[in-house]
């Protein structure tokens, strides 16, 4: 069976869920918009943030090249202490050995200085 034409009350009815369903419609924007501006904060945010980041590797590559070149001067300057102690340790031993030989030279020339011992009395 044929529905009868919409009274005049469904076509209000209508209407009003219609602007309501609008309402709705645009609240929905509303929202929409907000959250697309949230994004783009975020986004900048994001960007800022992965710039701190980069500038941040860039500073720890830049600060591990300085240690890399410190460590290289700290094992030099451990093979020239090392280099340092052999001399000092090769100049002990020929003083070592200049004193030896100087205490056996006094020893001989103090030997030839003395008188040998008058033959005993009889």
């Amino acid at each position: 069976m044929l529905r009868p034409a919409a009274t005049l009350a469904d076509l209000e009815a209508s209407h009003l869920n219609c602007a309501d369903k609008q309402h709705d419609l645009d609240a929905a924007n509303a929202e929409l918009d907000e959250l697309e501006q949230a994004l783009h904060a975020t986004q900048l945010e994001c960007c800022k943030v992965e710039a701190r980041a980069a500038k941040a590797r860039s500073d720890s590559s830049k600060l591990e090249g300085e240690c890399d070149h410190a460590l290289a001067e700290i094992e030099q300057l451990r093979l020239a202490i090392q280099g340092a102690a052999n001399e000092r340790d090769l100049a002990l031993t020929k003083l070592a050995r200049r004193r030896h030989f100087i205490a056996w030279a006094h020893d001989i020339a103090t030997h030839l200085e003395t008188p040998p011992p008058s033959p005993p009395a009889l």
